[in-house]
C-alpha cells in the first residue's frame, strides 16, 4: 500500500466502507421520494426497495474496485467461508463485513488490527464478520431503510405546518426508534459472536477497545447505561454472550412495527385536523402496534424457523440459521406494510402486494442455504403452511367477531 491512502484522523479511511450502507439507502428512498409525482407512492416505494438491495451491493463494489485502483487496499487473504479480506492503511483497530453473503461481500481489516492482535485473536475477528456475512445482517438492517427516510421526511412535512406540541411528539418517537435501531444492532452483534473459542475472541475485543482509546484520545469513563442505550455494539466486557434467539426477533419485531406505525400515523396527521386528542391517539397507535408487532414476530419466528429446520433435515438443505426466518418475516412486513402506509384501498392492489410479499419472504427465507433449490423448495412450502394457518385464524376471528356483532 502505497503512503499517500494514511489518513489524516484515525478511521477516516475506514468511513467510506461505513458509508456504502447509509448512502445506498439514501439514494434509494430519495430516488423513490421524487418519483413520487410520477408514479405514486405505492410504485416508488416499491422502486426504493426493489433498488435499495442492488445500489448496497453496486456502490459497496464501486468503492473496492476504486480502493484497489488507489492502492489504498491491499488482498491479504480469504475467510473460512471463502470471503476476500482486504487490508486498509488505518490506525483504529477494527474490521468490517461488507455486502451480502460470500457472493456478494468481502471484508475490510484495519493496518491497526493487523498489527494489534496474534493470529488466534486476528482468526476469531474474522470469523465474526464471516458470520455477519453468512447470516446475512446486512440485510436484516437495510431492509427497513426502504421506507425510513420516507417516513422521515413525512415527520419533517409536518414539522413545517404544525404546532410545537406535535414537533416535540415526533422528536420523542424519532429517539424511540433511534433506541430501538440500537438494540437491533446490538443483537445483530452479539448474533455474529458464535465463535469455538470465546476466550480468543473476548481477548480480541478488550485489546480493540483499548487500543482505540489510546488511538482516538478518547476519555477512559465507565459506560453509564445511557451510553450503552444508544450504543451499536456491546461492550467489550459483555461478549461474547450466548444469543438470545426470541429477543432477538422481539427486538425487530418492535423496530419494524415501529417503521409501519409511524408511517401510518403520520398519515393520518397529514390528512386529519389537528387537535390534541389526534396526537394522544397517534401515539397510542404507534405504541400499541409496536408492541403487538414484536410479539406477532416473535411467533412467527418460532413457528418459520422451527418448520424450516424440520423441512431442511427432510429435503436436505444445510446452512439454514434461524436469522434467515427473522429476515423473511422482515420482507413480509415491509412489502405487505406499503399499501397500508399509503392509504391504499384498491382490492387488486391489495392483492398484488399480498403476493409480493410472500415471494420476497420465501426468497429472502432461502437466501444463503445450500443447495439454494431446495431451500427455496422448502421456504415455499413453510411459507404456504405458515400462510395457510394465518388464513383459518383470520377467518375464524372474522366468524367470532361477526357472532359478537
Amino acid at each position: 500500500m502505497n503512503s499517500s491512502s494514511t489518513a489524516k484522523r484515525p478511521g477516516v479511511n475506514l468511513m467510506r466502507f461505513f458509508l456504502a450502507n447509509f448512502s445506498s439507502i439514501f439514494i434509494a428512498n430519495f430516488a423513490g421520494f421524487l418519483a413520487i409525482r410520477f408514479i405514486g407512492l405505492n410504485l416508488s416505494l416499491v422502486l426504493g426497495g426493489v433498488s435499495l438491495i442492488a445500489l448496497y451491493i453496486l456502490i459497496s463494489q464501486i468503492i473496492l474496485k476504486s480502493s484497489l485502483k488507489r492502492g489504498s487496499l491491499e488482498m491479504i487473504g480469504k475467510s473460512k467461508l471463502g470471503v476476500p479480506i482486504y487490508e486498509i492503511d488505518d490506525q483504529i483497530a477494527n474490521a468490517l463485513a461488507v455486502g451480502f453473503w460470500k457472493y456478494f461481500g468481502y471484508i475490510i481489516v484495519s493496518t491497526g488490527l493487523v498489527g494489534l492482535l496474534n493470529e488466534l485473536e486476528f482468526s476469531e475477528i474474522i470469523n465474526h464478520e464471516d458470520n455477519h456475512l453468512h447470516q446475512m445482517h446486512n440485510l436484516t438492517i437495510i431492509m427497513p431503510g426502504m421506507m425510513t427516510l420516507i417516513v422521515w421526511l413525512s415527520i419533517v412535512s409536518i414539522a413545517l405546518y404544525t404546532p410545537v406540541i406535535l414537533v416535540f411528539a415526533y422528536v420523542m418517537i424519532v429517539l424511540f426508534g433511534l433506541i430501538l435501531s440500537r438494540m437491533l444492532s446490538r443483537s445483530i452483534e452479539t448474533l455474529a459472536d458464535k465463535t469455538s473459542n470465546p476466550a480468543g475472541l473476548s481477548s480480541a475485543l478488550m485489546k480493540m477497545e483499548e487500543h482505540n482509546k489510546v488511538v482516538t484520545k478518547a476519555v477512559n469513563k465507565a459506560t453509564g447505561s445511557w451510553r450503552r442505550l444508544f450504543s451499536s455494539h456491546p461492550s467489550s466486557g459483555e461478549r461474547p454472550k450466548k444469543p438470545s434467539p426470541i429477543k432477538d426477533a422481539s427486538i425487530a419485531g418492535m423496530y419494524v412495527s415501529f417503521l409501519v406505525s409511524v408511517g401510518v400515523a403520520t398519515r393520518i396527521l397529514l390528512t386529519s385536523e389537528f387537535s390534541i386528542f389526534l396526537v394522544v391517539f397517534v401515539i397510542s397507535l404507534i405504541l400499541s402496534v409496536t408492541i403487538l408487532g414484536s410479539g406477532f414476530v416473535v411467533i412467527e419466528y418460532l413457528f418459520i424457523s422451527n418448520l424450516m429446520g424440520v423441512f431442511s433435515k427432510r429435503f436436505g438443505v444445510k446452512s439454514f440459521f434461524s436469522i434467515y426466518a427473522l429476515n423473511g418475516i422482515i420482507a413480509l412486513l415491509v412489502v405487505s406494510a406499503i399499501p397500508i402506509i399509503t392509504g391504499e384501498t384498491n382490492q387488486a392492489i391489495l392483492n398484488v402486494f399480498i403476493i409480493s410479499s410472500l415471494v420476497v419472504a420465501v426468497v429472502t427465507t432461502a437466501i444463503g442455504t445450500e443447495p439454494f433449490k431446495k431451500g427455496i423448495l422448502t421456504s415455499t412450502l413453510v411459507w404456504l403452511v405458515n400462510s395457510g394457518i394465518m388464513l383459518i385464524a383470520f377467518l375464524i376471528l372474522s366468524q367470532i367477531i361477526l357472532l359478537g356483532a
